[in-house]
């Protein structure tokens, strides 16, 4: 199926379920019409909603990158105006989908990072302060060290711990 040859500047005066027409027939005139007729509403509505001048005309030239290759399939059922509008709304939620399954995988890196960090932090603090406190314990005299590994180390209660050291009170 061959398209009608025209030239870029009678394209312009053609409706746009024309203009689809010409498109389907291949017609790379027709596409460039239609893209110039549409990259900027299509580019500021995208904007609008993404923030994002760049990332807009990236979406937009996808759009018209997606109905170039499926240019035989489109299949109309209002105006093209409400189809491509159409089309670069769904492309928005798709995007907002990625972007939400990103976020939540940053989320989750920077939470096991943070717990990460917290865990190592807790285990250089736990080493300290054991070494601090058997370092401690080393110079206290040695009943009372020995009273205090006991209750802690063998975490016995106090009453066996009296009964077991009461020859150091005899000693003394």
């Amino acid at each position: 199926m061959q398209y009608e040859f025209r030239k870029k500047s009678s394209l312009k005066s053609l409706s746009d379920s024309q203009l689809v027409e010409q498109l389907q027939m291949s017609n790379p005139n027709a596409f460039t019409a239609l893209y110039e007729r549409y990259k900027s509403p299509l580019t500021n509505f995208a904007c609008y909603k993404l923030h994002d001048k760049e990332l807009a005309r990236d979406l937009v030239h996808n759009v018209f990158t997606s109905l170039w290759d499926g240019r035989i399939n489109i299949c109309l059922r209002g105006t093209f105006e409400s189809y491509i509008y159409k089309i670069v709304g769904n492309k928005l939620t798709d995007h907002w989908r990625r972007s939400c399954i990103s976020w939540r995988y940053v989320d989750n890196i920077k939470d096991y990072v943070a717990e990460t960090i917290n865990d190592t932090d807790h285990l250089v603090r736990h080493n300290e302060l054991s070494r601090a406190i058997t370092k401690a314990l080393a110079e206290l005299p040695e009943k009372l060290r020995i009273v205090i590994e006991l209750r802690t180390n063998a975490s016995m209660p106090r009453k066996e711990i009296a009964k077991k050291t009461w020859y150091f009170r005899r000693r003394c």
